[in-house]
Order: C-alpha cells, then structure tokens, then sequence
C-alpha cells in the first residue's frame, strides 16, 4: 500500500497482515459488510478464491443467457423474478429459489440497485431482443 486511506494512518508505517484484518473486523462491525468488502480491497488483500454456491451461477446464467448490459434501462424485482421462475421451469438446469436469496445473488452478481416507488429496480441491464 504506497497510500495510506486517511490521514489517521500517517506516520504508523506498513500495516501488518494481522492489524489489517482487525480493521476489517472492526470496520464490519462499525459500518456493516460493504464497509469492510471496500477496505479490504482498499488495503490490497487477495480476494478469495470463487465459491459460488450453484444457486449463484444459475442467477448468473439466467442473466447471461436474458439479458442484456443497457445503461438507460431498468428492471422491476418483480419482473426479473418472474422471468427467472419461467426460465428455470423450461430449461430444467436451475433451482427455484426464494425472492430474498434471488435478490442477494442478483446484487452479487454486480447489478445496481435503487429503489423507485417503494420497489427494488436493477438499473442497467434490459431483456435481450428489446429494443
């Protein structure tokens, strides 16, 4: 790390490994999981390797194979949910999920969320063929 993050960090050397993930530690528990996923980026360790549970990848391969990348468009939850329910039915190759784990696999899969009249929406994607 040639920068420190902050000005705290001046004057305090080269962290060690182990001071590094006491960071981390606290900063999870402080500001919460996305908190602590940016520093330890931010202080340059390797991220792990990929452990995708199969459910992940079939989300993954839901998106791959319906949608397309499309930064003016968006997605209602609801839609994609319902897509992906009807996809998984016809092609056999995925198990049927709950909406909570489906939308924890969508946010992982790197989609933006926000929210737009009390509903989640995915900015940035659109169903392949749509103009």
């Amino acid at each position: 790390m040639s920068e420190p993050l902050s000005p705290a960090f001046r004057g305090m050397g080269e962290l060690t490994f182990e001071t590094k993930l006491s960071l981390i530690s606290e900063t999870r528990q402080l500001f919460g999981i996305r908190a602590a996923r940016r520093l330890w980026s931010e202080l340059g360790l390797p991220q792990p390797p990929d452990r995708e549970h199969p459910r992940a990848c079939a989300v993954v391969s839901f998106l791959k194979a319906t949608t397309e990348p499309d930064p003016l468009s968006e997605l209602p939850f609801s839609e994609i949910y319902q897509r992906y329910l009807i996809w998984a039915g016809d092609t056999g190759s995925a198990a049927i999920i709950g909406q909570h784990a489906f939308g924890k696999y969508l946010t992982r899969s790197g989609l933006v969320t926000a929210r737009k009249s009390g509903s989640t929406i995915y900015a940035g994607i659109k169903w392949k063929g749509r103009p």
